[in-house]
């Protein structure tokens, strides 16, 4: 931990109690299950970083590491790869939905999908592969959309591993109700649950609200085109401030505008916009340091980051952020025009790489003010001072709709102050219509809220009820219209009557009962409750018995609702004679196949099996919905060819309202993510895996990878499934790499032998891009830093530097920094300055982590070419 980035000397109070705890120590080896609830800025990923290493250090198997976002996996993924690397270890992101990474990583972070999926496909490998399983953000079991299938998981791993050392930890800032969560969990051994109040940086709070001050009311008489006098009323905002949870402690108050009325008794004709209402809040806390907003929707964000950089000039230091944000998105993009000023917005309408180099200049300190809905905030890493929680929700005219749950604004306040950049952070609230008082909403943030299964919920119940009707009306299982959480229910409930085995009827049904009982749901819901459940499990395993066996098989390992198998049947049905036709050429294509297995209303069907929001297209942000033609068969295949996202909003979504031109990427962005990222790639994994059976030839493995990463060759893939995060770059590197004859097997070594000169010539790659290349081409097995560490020394390849050095006489590391090249160099240079030689990629990751950790490295020269240039160094680390 000393030696990882950041550097880690020692550790905090409730860390240190918890390690030593003799009994309580998820350290100990009895013990098993832990539950550890602790708020953000109180150390809960160092804990997990801790854990982890303890595990591949004394015990040695892998671990599987689950969190609930792409881009926490990745910050997960980063965070622990700084750490291993000083016990020899690795980590890797797993791949896509409908595709498994073959990797001998230490450390695999994946999706709670990703794992169930991986679960229902093969328990015993899955199972032989990792020994300990850290689930964060546990809370996630709660999720309306995704928390069955996280119980569900959980409860089927839980129960294959009562009897076996596996090791299972659940981490969350938000999870209360742990009796029950602990119970669910018991394995017979020690099963703790540890939850800590304590953080790192002082939490200060504070409200904001805007009020008119009628003292300065006046009547102002009408101008040529109105007919009435205004009565005209000045707008002030007050913050007041608080520690912890005392009385006010002090005021501001500031103006914000006029507030014009024709009559006292009636609405504002005339007032600030949102934003320009939040805009002096925001101001007054940048002057502190970096701030993040909280909003209820994008156009929210959007519209605060565009009023805040309104009136700020240009920042030279985002200018390559500026430029990737126009190569991504179009010059003319709102986000290219706020960056521009130091001032971003994130959500999910964003492309995944631009997100990440949002998110990456916020902890470079290059964007000092962001504001993001809450896929920011779930999580993820980011080092402000402030956070001002700008809206919790919407008012429908009727009535107030939370769109931040309690967890998420948990999490959003846990952003402020981070721990080891920061003495300090504040929580800012801002008062909305129709919802509860800021001050109520300040309260809850150090409460833990009980946590229940989404069985245990009264949508559940009333869906179960509607159900049960269908059943006494029909006496069969009904497979249409389906409520969603019944549809879960008896999809894991198959999933359970599968895995059973060869047994009876009446042993099938003891066992599926068996599983149900592991579920949270169970430990939580009253026994009338309990039972109406386990009846409903208890009938499907009647259907069950009477399917044939490939529908049982393939149902069960699907992992799609039930109910969904009968659409992925025919789709894969209606497929199978297309896909006869084609030739070993057109097979190998994954634009083709994909064309061909969705076309003829195919994809239209899977479609169906989702929210039409996330694939409907509104021709304007406001007013009567009025939906887009779009072509979507086309627009999928040309996300797999790899066309640049501005190329496809410009082409396929010209209709969309030119005035409002973040709306083409929003919904945009928005199809991708939930179907090329997800849905289609879940779909297709089960869907070849149907028609090959039918064909009798295996289909290409990777299609659900070419859909999620939007790539058209392997090449791309591999770079992206390899932390490299720009899919322009992923698809240039391919196009160039086949041209040029390349595999994918030799696709590394080819990389790192053009080196970063090449890269940024033949690929105009970015200094992020470059970074994500140097990650790319290291050999982690070759463990240089910790065999530096341990006194070795290690001959190495090196570039020419700009002087001949014709003698052994030693050689320093330099890490200079550079304006004209980023990431910096690394540079061997004389005790007098001279460059004599550059690290090539391939070592250039390995020797920094050493120079960012402050260890001098030296170098002897063993080698040179005809001009005395040094070739070849003997390195080493400085020790003593």
């Amino acid at each position: 931990m000393t030696l990882g980035d950041p550097a880690i000397i020692t550790l905090w109070p409730p860390q240190i109690q918890l390690l030593t705890d003799p009994i309580q120590s998820p350290l100990q080896p009895d013990v098993r299950r832990s539950v550890l609830t602790f708020p953000t800025s109180a150390g809960k990923t160092l804990l997990a970083q801790l854990l982890i290493a303890h595990h591949l250090s004394v015990v040695g198997s892998d671990v599987c590491f689950v969190a609930p976002s792409h881009s926490l996996c990745r910050e997960v993924r980063d965070g622990l790869d700084r750490r291993l690397w000083a016990i020899r270890r690795t980590i890797v992101t797993e791949g896509p939905l409908g595709d498994h990474l073959n990797s001998d990583e230490h450390v695999v972070v994946m999706t709670p999908e990703k794992l169930a999926a991986r679960l229902r496909a093969d328990e015993p490998t899955l199972l032989a592969q990792f020994g300990l399983f850290v689930f964060d953000e546990a809370h996630l079991v709660a999720d309306e959309s995704r928390g069955w299938n996280f119980e569900t998981t959980l409860s089927r791993l839980h129960s294959l591993t009562v009897d076996t050392d596996h090791r299972i930890i659940l981490l969350s800032a938000a999870l209360g109700g742990t009796a029950s969560v602990q119970s669910w969990l018991e394995t017979g051994a020690s099963t703790i649950a540890s939850s800590s109040s304590w953080r790192g940086p002082r939490r200060l709070h504070a409200t904001y609200a805007t009020r008119e001050l009628s003292s300065t009311a006046r009547l102002v008489e009408p101008t040529r085109k109105q007919r009435k006098p205004r009565q005209v009323t000045d707008l002030y905002g007050y913050l007041s401030l608080y520690i912890d949870h005392d009385n006010e402690i002090a005021k501001r108050m500031t103006y914000v505008g006029q507030v014009e009325r024709t009559d006292p008794n009636r609405p504002a004709v005339k007032q600030p916009k949102r934003a320009a209402k939040l805009l002096p809040v925001v101001r007054l806390a940048a002057q502190s340091g970096a701030v993040l907003t909280v909003h209820g929707t994008k156009k929210w964000a959007e519209d605060l980051a565009a009023e805040v950089a309104a009136n700020r000039p240009d920042c030279p230091k985002t200018l390559q952020l500026v430029k990737l944000a126009e190569q991504r998105l179009g010059p003319s993009h709102g986000l290219v025009k706020v960056l521009r000023c130091g001032v971003a917005y994130h959500h999910a309408g964003l492309p995944a790489d631009v997100q990440a180099e949002i998110e990456d200049a916020v902890r470079e300190g290059v964007i000092d003010i962001i504001c993001a809905t809450s896929t920011l905030t779930e999580g993820v890493n980011l080092p402000v001072r402030t956070v001002i929680i700008c809206e919790r929700g919407v008012y429908d005219g009727d009535k107030f709709i939370p769109v931040i749950t309690s967890a998420g604004l948990m999490n959003a306040a846990g952003r402020a102050g981070r721990a080891g950049r920061e003495t300090e952070g504040w929580v800012i609230v801002n008062e909305q219509y129709g919802a509860s008082a800021a001050r109520d909403a300040l309260h809850d943030l150090d409460r833990f809220h009980d946590i229940n299964s989404t069985l245990n919920s009264d949508k559940a119940l009333v869906a179960l009820a509607k159900y049960e009707e269908i059943i006494l009306e029909t006496g069969r299982l009904a497979l249409q219209n389906v409520p969603v959480e019944v549809d879960g229910f008896l999809s894991y409930c198959w999933y359970l009557a599968e895995v059973a085995g060869v047994v009876s009827a009446a042993d099938r049904v003891a066992l599926v009962s068996d599983g149900i009982h592991h579920t949270l749901a169970w430990h939580q819901l009253p026994e009338s409750i309990r039972n109406k459940w386990e009846l409903l499990g208890q009938f499907l395993c009647s259907f069950y018995e009477n399917t044939d066996e490939v529908r049982r098989r393939r149902w069960a390992h699907s992992g799609a609702r039930l109910s969904a198998n009968l659409t992925l049947e025919a789709v894969a049905i209606g497929a199978t004679e297309e896909v006869r036709t084609l030739s070993p050429a057109e097979l190998a294509d994954p634009v083709l196949l994909l064309g061909t297995i969705l076309s003829g209303g195919r994809l239209e069907a899977l479609l169906e099996l989702v929210n039409h929001r996330d694939f409907r297209f509104k021709l304007k942000r406001y007013g009567s919905i009025e939906l887009a033609e779009i072509d979507v068969l086309a627009l999928v295949l040309a996300w797999v060819d790899g066309i640049p996202l501005a190329d496809l909003a410009e082409t396929y979504l010209p209709m969309i309202d030119p005035n409002d031109e973040p709306l083409r990427f929003e919904q945009l962005s928005n199809f991708i993510g939930r179907i090329c990222e997800h849905h289609l790639p879940f779909s297709l994994g089960t869907l070849i895996d149907w028609i090959g059976d039918q064909v009798g030839f295996d289909l290409n493995a990777l299609l659900p990878s070419h859909v999620y990463y939007g790539v058209p060759h392997a090449h791309g893939i591999e770079l992206l499934k390899r932390g490299v995060r720009s899919r322009r770059l992923a698809v240039a590197v391919g196009n160039f790499a086949e041209n040029q004859g390349v595999s994918v097997e030799n696709l590394r070594s080819w990389i790192a032998g053009l080196g970063p000169t090449s890269w940024r010539r033949e690929f105009e790659a970015s200094p992020v891009e470059v970074a994500d290349l140097f990650q790319y081409v290291h050999d982690p097995d070759a463990a240089i830093s910790a065999s530096l560490l341990d006194g070795e020394i290690i001959e190495i390849q090196v570039d020419a530097g700009k002087d001949p050095h014709p003698s052994q006489a030693e050689l320093y590391l330099l890490s200079e920094p550079s304006d004209q090249e980023r990431p910096t160099p690394l540079l061997l240079v004389t005790s007098t300055g001279q460059c004599v030689a550059r690290i090539r990629a391939t070592e250039y990751r390995h020797l920094l982590i050493l120079c960012n950790a402050g260890f001098q490295l030296s170098a002897t020269p063993i080698a040179w070419n005809e001009d005395s240039f040094v070739t070849r160094v003997a390195i080493r680390a400085i020790l003593e």
